[in-house]
């Protein structure tokens, strides 16, 4: 692909596109454009850059952009995009879909091929945001009322990009799970998000994530994870996330701090919430120091021996290990001692 283009002026999208549309698209605003682009596209993919003429600059005027994967419009109400050869840099540019607001700054790669062929445009963005709220991605989500409540639908991820994000968003709002300053590294490729080196706050402890997401259908998504975290409370954990209460539905008659190392894989339905008898996986679970009381476990124990002292345990340091398969949890033969 040879191309040259010189452009200066103004472009109204909104109008280019009434007579330009395309199915299940749509653009609205105005862009300032003042570039020059010219060379070969073997010479950028094979990194011939001192071969470009790629120069200038593209400014955001309202910029509102519909794609089919999404139920709402993003939003960029100013900023720009200068070009550099290969590069397309953004710097603090605002972008907004709904609740949420993102601040975009790093570069894109291949925007020739990526517009005109619909090949991959590749990238390195730095990514903030005060919040994220997960359910405004959701298929249907603000859908018409036609719509069953309770199929809100996967968040869907467009297979055309493969963008490096370092992200840092100061609170991710998952359902009715709020995680507190999330800091990581994501990658995007072929409709498929990675995390990794991913750290984030909730329920008064530090977690490490590394976990894959990969939506099959508006309806359904698979993801894996293996989550890190050490000394948490667990009354807060048990509150605040709904996963941690249907698995570890003893840790309501808990208090006080444990430990995880875990690693999960499954489905998520429309809800994006998991599918119980998908789930699969092991790890560990460490009491730290925790007080456990109604636990029938205990109460039986108390009973058999007539030691009522054993009924509201303290317990320090108690490793268990189990794991998750066909619907079932598997807990590994366990020692504890109690009141010596």
């Amino acid at each position: 692909l040879h191309y040259a283009i010189t452009a200066k002026g103004t472009l109204d999208l909104t109008r280019i596109y009434q007579v330009f549309a395309i199915d299940q698209y749509s653009v609205k605003g105005k862009l300032g454009v003042d570039l020059v682009a010219k060379g070969n596209q073997a010479d950028a993919l094979a990194g011939r850059y001192a071969s470009l003429a790629n120069s200038g600059r593209i400014e955001f005027d309202q910029l509102e952009l519909y794609t089919k994967e999404y139920p709402a419009p993003f939003l960029i109400p100013s900023g720009t995009i200068s070009f550099n050869q290969d590069k397309a840099w953004l710097k603090n540019t605002l972008l907004q879909y709904q609740q949420n607001t993102f601040n975009l700054n790093g570069y894109a790669q291949n925007f020739i091929g990526y517009a005109p062929l619909d090949q991959v445009l590749l990238g390195n963005l730095q990514v903030s945001s005060k919040k994220i709220v997960v359910d405004d991605f959701m298929a249907f989500a603000g859908s018409d009322s036609s719509t069953p409540a309770a199929a809100s639908g996967v968040v869907l991820l467009p297979t055309n990009l493969n963008l490096q994000l370092n992200a840092k968003v100061d609170a991710v709002q998952y359902g009715s799970t709020v995680l507190n300053n999330f800091a990581g590294q994501l990658v995007l490729n072929k409709g498929q998000l990675q995390l990794t080196d991913t750290k984030f706050q909730v329920a008064g402890g530090t977690f490490n994530l590394a976990a894959s997401y990969a939506p099959l259908n508006p309806q359904s998504a698979n993801f894996s994870f293996t989550v890190k975290a050490d000394s948490f409370d667990v009354k807060r954990a048990y509150k605040e996330i709904p996963l941690f209460r249907e698995m570890a539905s003893a840790a309501g008659k808990a208090a006080g701090r444990i430990s995880l190392n875990y690693s999960l894989d499954g489905r998520l339905n429309d809800q994006m919430a998991p599918v119980m008898p998908s789930i699969k996986g092991a790890g560990e679970l460490t009491l730290a120091d925790v007080q456990v009381s109604g636990l029938k476990l205990f109460s039986a124990v108390s009973k058999a021996t007539g030691k009522d002292s054993l009924n509201k345990p303290n317990l320090k340091a108690v490793v268990l290990k189990s794991s998750i398969k066909n619907n079932l949890i598997t807990l590994q033969r366990t020692k504890m001692r109690i009141f010596g």
